[in-house]
């Protein structure tokens, strides 16, 4: 089992940049009970981006889920992080964004390849 990670093989702790329809239904998916559900649900950080959203998710996931500050918290707190902007965004929105060397980032952006993360 890798290190920060469950016996599912998911991360502990997963961080979503960006909280639209596509991010934050995987996170719905994630949360929720039922069958493929995974054992241990992970702790999981959203980024203030889609504050909407992402306040919803909090209401409905209390105990697993929690909004930060920044779009830098968010990659700061998680073993993987989810990365669900639209692709005009995706340039901007990464430029900021400082990973740790080893962490596992994720796209959802359509048209971004996991190439321009590294």
């Amino acid at each position: 089992m890798p290190a920060g990670s469950d016996s599912d093989g998911l991360p502990l702790t997963i961080g979503l940049v960006g909280v639209g329809t596509i991010g934050s239904a995987v996170i719905r998916g994630l949360c929720s009970p039922g069958p493929g559900a995974p054992e241990k649900i992970p702790r999981v950080i959203l980024s203030p981006r889609g504050a909407a959203k992402a306040a919803e998710l909090a209401a409905a996931f209390p105990s697993h889920v929690s909004i930060a500050a920044s779009n830098q918290e968010v990659v700061d707190s998680a073993d993987c992080v989810l990365v669900a902007v639209l692709f005009k965004q995706a340039e901007e929105v990464l430029h900021s964004l400082k990973f740790r060397e080893g962490q596992k980032v994720l796209t959802l952006v359509a048209g971004l390849m996991p190439t321009r993360l590294q």
